[in-house]
């Protein structure tokens, strides 16, 4: 029997997320997010919190988003094959309460295909979320050269 109309539901099952929530369209941003930091540590997995995720694609896009958006996105990608999400949270031993740690993301097969067929187009790092940063490095150190006097 389920809850009645207008009466609030319990915030543990009102937050779990199943296929039926992803979204038809998963932000192209979340994804890029993810490719940009594998890239920037020439890894082919991470391990981020959803925090920092967040973060990049607010600083880089300028598209704010809710963790619970977030997570559809996930899924999304997640349920069509392109990344793969790895929970590590685990139990204190001694206090029994729940410690939550960074997920561990790597890329399903479709998220490789995509990568080596979009990768000579991006260029090294293959994110948008990558260029950024790196203009603003090759910014800082012209700068720095400017202020030493040196010159190539």
């Amino acid at each position: 029997m389920g809850t009645p109309t207008g009466a609030p539901r319990s915030p543990i099952a009102g937050d779990a997320l199943t296929l039926s929530d992803a979204p038809k369209n998963a932000c192209l941003d979340v994804f890029d997010a993810i490719v940009s930091l594998c890239s920037r540590f020439d890894r082919a997995w991470i391990v981020v919190g959803q925090a920092k995720l967040l973060d990049l694609i607010r600083r880089n896009t300028g598209r704010v988003m809710s963790r619970r958006t977030l997570n559809r996105h996930l899924l999304g990608w997640e349920a069509r094959g392109f990344i793969n999400r790895q929970q590590r949270h685990a139990r204190n031993r001694r206090t029994g309460k729940l410690e939550l740690r960074p997920t561990l993301y790597t890329f399903g097969m479709l998220g490789n295909l995509w990568i080596k067929k979009h990768r000579p187009r991006a260029g090294i790092p293959f994110g948008r979320l990558a260029v950024p940063k790196m203009a603003q490095s090759t910014k800082s150190l012209s700068s720095r050269k400017g202020e030493s006097g040196d010159s190539l």
